[in-house]
């Protein structure tokens, strides 16, 4: 580009030239075909500016800025923070303003407070470094993913199965064991049928109870066998 600029200068000055240098005769000539020459490269350079300038404009445009968090709140367990609402609009800050995925953790991090905060701490002392290498250990998708599971509420459904699925009785008194078994159990909307739920719960028992639990069963589908429904008096 510049040194088009310059050829154009010195075709401008070849110009004027002739025109203070020249007989009559052969002015006009050289001037038009100086003329054309300054045309032509005026245009080249006209057209070498759009395409510069089509290529550095996308780039101008989404370059990162500082973000700004007006009225979204410092997200802390404390201040009973609906998770959800308060991630959506985290992160659209961040989109807004450009931020690259591997600044976005220390904005996060910034933004925390009391368990959040904590949890980050240990997510720093664990790969023992400062809140902006973090990017280093682990990915944003794999941050968000991670601050989802532990701080965004799941569906009761959801919290109940996960519960089922390492719930024991170990030393629980059976009477309590059996009363939580079944307040999660019949949470609504629960993915999991009967035979499944009566499966976890004889495994989950302790030794005495799953053997009690075992006998009544085996004794119910022997009576299903040699009584079907309806004959039986």
């Amino acid at each position: 580009m510049d040194q088009m600029l310059k050829r154009i200068q010195q075709l401008e000055q070849q110009v004027a030239t002739a025109n203070t240098s020249t007989g009559p005769s052969d002015l006009a000539d050289r001037v038009n075909v100086l003329e054309i020459d300054v045309g032509t490269l005026k245009t080249g350079a006209q057209q070498l500016q759009q395409q510069v300038s089509a290529a550095v404009g996308p780039s101008a445009t989404t370059r990162e800025t500082i973000a700004k968090f007006d009225g979204l709140p410092i997200f802390c367990d404390a201040s009973k923070t609906d998770p959800i609402q308060w991630w959506r609009q985290f992160e659209l800050k961040l989109d807004i303003h450009h931020v690259i995925d591997a600044n976005r953790h220390a904005y996060l991090y910034s933004r925390s407070r009391g368990a959040c905060q904590a949890w980050l701490d240990n997510m720093l002392s664990a790969h023992a470094c400062t809140v902006t290498e973090l990017h280093k250990y682990i990915t944003w998708a794999d941050l968000t993913a991670a601050w989802n599971k532990r701080f965004q509420v799941e569906p009761p459904e959801h919290q109940a199965m996960d519960k089922l699925l390492t719930f024991s009785q170990n030393s629980m008194p059976s009477g309590d064991w059996i009363s939580e078994f079944q307040r999660l159990a019949s949470t609504p909307k629960l993915p999991m049928n009967f035979d499944g739920i009566k499966l976890y719960f004889i495994k989950r028992s302790c030794p005495a109870l799953q053997n009690a639990l075992t006998q009544v069963a085996e004794n119910l589908n022997t009576s299903d066998v040699t009584c079907p429904v309806g004959r039986c008096t």
